[in-house]
């Protein structure tokens, strides 16, 4: 695929870095370098040297900025050919909306990524002005979005993702990647390969009205098994008393 990147994002994520890049709190390869090299491929196609692992698994190779990367290069990155949203591409688009706003100010802190995917759609059509005024005020509607710039947030991701919903209202285009992941994946082929049907069911093979988490349920059984007495460990107690955060 040829990529493109996302001038919009570009331009917010260098204003809002640049008072922590002064400070020499980002990481000059994974912010800095990257914010370099995609202002100076504004306009252009982009093609991923990619590689396939020992593994099997397949890896795109440029480092400073690749879609497989942080935050920042998979909010600056995007298709490079634009296509028409259908109906039946909408409400994926809104789904993919939804998992990037998971757990962010804008969403009350709810972990969007966890309801189904009807709730998820439901969502967005209910907050679509807030998402549209993201998109149109970036800066002035940063508290909603921004999640810092460290491992596992999403500031920039949201910000892509409001803007696509901007760029379907206005041309009816589309040109973002609507990422689908596996749940537990390794469990996944576990449960295919022996056929066992309640591991199935927890890795979500099977269909079912919520999304389930096996390691919830495996946490939850413990649990249990720890608060009636039936499972002993040195560290129970610790795990009991910090069980709501854990």
């Amino acid at each position: 695929n040829e990529w493109a990147i996302r001038e919009r994002v570009l331009e917010v994520a260098e204003y809002l870095l640049d008072p922590y890049m002064q400070a020499r709190d980002t990481n000059e390869y994974a912010h800095n370098t990257s914010l370099r090299i995609a202002r100076e491929y504004i306009g252009m196609p982009i093609w991923m040297p990619t590689y396939c692992d020992f593994r099997g698994r397949i890896l795109e190779q440029p480092d400073p900025l690749k879609y497989q990367g942080n935050d920042l290069h998979r909010g600056l990155l995007t298709f490079h050919e634009e296509v028409d949203i259908t109906e039946e591409g909408l409400p994926w688009l809104f789904v993919h909306v939804a998992n990037k706003c998971s757990g962010l100010p804008m969403a009350k802190g709810i972990k969007l990524d966890k309801l189904p995917f009807e709730d998820r759609v439901i969502w967005v059509r209910d907050n679509i002005q807030v998402l549209l005024d993201i998109a149109q005020d970036p800066y002035g509607n940063k508290d909603l979005y921004w999640d810092g710039f460290g491992k596992g947030a999403k500031t920039f991701e949201a910000l892509a993702s409001c803007d696509e919903l901007l760029k379907v209202v206005t041309t009816n285009k589309t040109s973002i990647p609507c990422v689908g992941d596996g749940t537990q994946n390794n469990y996944q082929w576990s449960a295919g390969l022996i056929r066992d049907k309640d591991l199935a069911g927890l890795v979500n093979l099977l269909p079912c009205s919520t999304p389930n988490d096996l390691h919830q349920a495996v946490g939850d059984a413990n649990r249990e098994a720890w608060e009636a007495g039936e499972s002993d460990h040195e560290y129970m107690r610790q795990f009991l008393e910090r069980a709501d955060v854990l």
